[in-house]
């Protein structure tokens, strides 16, 4: 019996990891496309120094982890550009780190670390933006284990 509840949880749970990254991906949403309407952003230095509070000030809105971790990946990658002498262009970076972010398996990642990985890798290949975002879990839960002996 225990065996059977086992086995049927390990299969619930990697149908429900992997049935999401099979689903069609939706266009962007006129809210995604227009994120920084109604707010004081015209320069790269607006965009840089850009903080979630400052956003819900001028939007009166709470942006979700999901969205704050999109925009300091954003902010990361503008710096890089900025630092080459590259044109910049803050609102593209911002949905392509967007259109980037795979949240379910930096999930999958941080609380199953080497499962994360392994089913990232099986299901969609090495060099894949899933397979990054389950190793970026990883890393989190290996910097946690090593800190804090914490296993998630």
């Amino acid at each position: 019996m225990k065996i059977t509840l086992k086995i049927s949880l390990l299969f619930a749970f990697i149908i429900g990891a992997v049935a999401p990254s099979f689903a069609v991906k939706p266009t962007i949403e006129k809210e995604s496309a227009s994120i920084f309407e109604g707010m004081e952003v015209e320069s790269v230095e607006d965009f840089l120094a850009l903080t979630p509070k400052k956003i819900k000030a001028q939007t009166g809105e709470k942006m979700r982890l999901k969205d704050r971790l999109i925009l300091k990946m954003a902010q990361r990658q503008v710096k890089k550009q900025q630092a080459k002498g590259e044109v910049v262009n803050f609102s593209e970076e911002y949905q392509r780190a967007r259109g980037d972010f795979s949240l379910l398996w930096f999930i999958l990642g941080l609380i199953l670390p080497i499962i994360g990985l392994v089913l990232a890798w099986i299901f969609h290949g090495f060099g894949s933006r899933q397979m990054k975002w389950a190793f970026y879990g990883f890393l989190i839960a290996a910097a946690l284990f090593f800190l804090f002996g914490v296993t998630i």
